[in-house]
């Protein structure tokens, strides 16, 4: 027998010749949640080691810290397996085999060149517009000064006091979003005298789901823009 062919043999076995540590030592080196994956396929011993020992886990917290704070993975499936596995519940499987899954796709998403692109799907509304919607929240979505040829900037209406908030709303364009930076860019009003910049004391961002059916269309979702509709989870200093 040749030695590519024993080799092709034991390759499954590789946790049995390394050992468990050293294998994690190996395993820990990858950096690219696809080996992670196609190593899960090798062997049911090797999957169940990548799996159990949520490696694809701790590789996206080295790419993103925050995912440590984490508390669940839910997945929609209308099926569930139920038979038994050797070494654990079938419950218990189903939960690792679950955040298995959705760490290597997350990360996958965070390294991948692909994923990298503008989060934002539509602007919903603005607390307040001074001319809608010649000044509305759609032109911050403008990467230039001007549309059809005028300035693209958005005003609030305006307060009395100036330590009253001003809120912008925004769709994204998924349920799930990786946010690596928010770009805010202040408006030069060129066309006044002078040419004043405007931006505003202090922003702060805040980020979750919306309280609305599905199915709600653009212009009923802008009269029901209020904070009695959406379900704020995190809100940044």
């Amino acid at each position: 027998m040749s030695s590519g062919g024993l080799g092709m043999m034991n390759c499954g076995d590789c946790l049995k010749w390394l050992g468990m540590d050293a294998s994690t030592s190996v395993i820990t080196l990858l950096d690219d949640p696809a080996d992670l994956v196609r190593l899960s396929g090798v062997s049911w011993s090797l999957c169940r080691f990548v799996i159990v020992n949520k490696f694809c886990k701790s590789l996206c917290s080295r790419f993103c810290p925050d995912t440590l704070n984490f508390l669940l993975v839910a997945e929609v499936s209308n099926t569930s397996k139920s038979a038994e596995v050797g070494f654990s519940s079938a419950l218990e499987w189903e939960s690792l085999e679950r955040e298995h899954r959705a760490y290597a796709l997350l990360c996958h998403l965070i390294v991948s060149p692909e994923g990298k692109r503008d989060c934002i799907h539509r602007a919903v509304c603005a607390s307040s517009t001074d001319n809608y919607p010649d000044e509305s929240n759609e032109n911050t979505l403008e990467s230039g000064d001007l549309v059809d040829q005028r300035p693209s900037y958005w005003s609030s209406g305006g307060q009395y006091d100036p330590g009253v908030p001003e809120s912008l709303t925004y769709r994204l364009t998924a349920n799930l979003c990786v946010m690596r930076e928010i770009k805010i860019q202040p408006f030069k009003a060129f066309f006044q005298p002078d040419h004043p910049i405007y931006l505003a004391k202090f922003v702060r961002f805040r980020m979750d789901h919306s309280r609305l059916r599905e199915g709600t269309d653009d212009y009923e979702e802008q009269q029901l823009a209020s904070d009695d509709y959406y379900k704020w989870t995190y809100v940044s200093p």
